[in-house]
């Protein structure tokens, strides 16, 4: 997809679009179903579509940005994210563990560290994630390892994955390391 996306700056994967405008390329999130809550073909998807911002030299820096949403609630506004799709995990489509550690050696390391290229070489790039509505769960540990995150000003953050008997990823060590332990 690489060679297509250096020619149009546009990508259309299923769960993510990319474009590419002004050396900003926008990882728009349409899992309208589920509000933009993650789940395996989301987790596809953004691997690829990180993929593709850091090796594009026409991308000077990534937005993540969750789409407009159908939802009844919601219709019309931007989601940034649901977290973990919980009905997925319910009906055993989501492997816990082997998705959360599918994620954070994937797009998650990639936004935080870059993507190797060569023996020593990596594609690095700053990102930027737009938060609007809300991030909960996965939304919220995702903007952990972004170099900065725009919230709208009525946007709700919540991290219940201890109330639902579930480890938070490695975000309870990254949240400590932004906020200090005593939160």
């Amino acid at each position: 997809l690489l060679d297509g996306f250096r020619a149009t700056g546009l990508a259309e994967l299923g769960t993510v679009r990319v474009a590419r405008r002004d050396g900003v390329t926008h990882l728009t999130v349409h899992n309208e179903h589920c509000l933009n809550a993650e789940d395996e073909a989301l987790a596809d998807d953004m691997e690829t579509a990180v993929d593709l911002a850091l090796l594009d030299e026409g991308t000077g820096v990534g937005v993540l940005r969750g789409g407009v949403m159908s939802h009844p609630r919601y219709r019309g506004r931007r989601v940034f994210s649901a977290g973990l799709n919980l009905r997925d995990l319910r009906d055993g489509r989501i492997s816990l563990v082997g998705f959360l550690l599918r994620r954070e050696l994937t797009y998650i390391c990639k936004i935080l560290h870059g993507a190797l290229t060569g023996p020593s070489a990596t594609a690095e790039k700053p990102w930027v994630a737009a938060v609007d509505a809300f991030a909960i769960g996965g939304g919220l540990q995702l903007l952990l390892v972004f170099d900065r995150v725009v919230a709208a000003d009525d946007a709700f953050f919540s991290l219940p994955a201890a109330q639902e008997g579930i480890v938070p990823g490695v975000a309870n060590l990254r949240l400590t390391r932004l906020v200090g332990g005593r939160l």
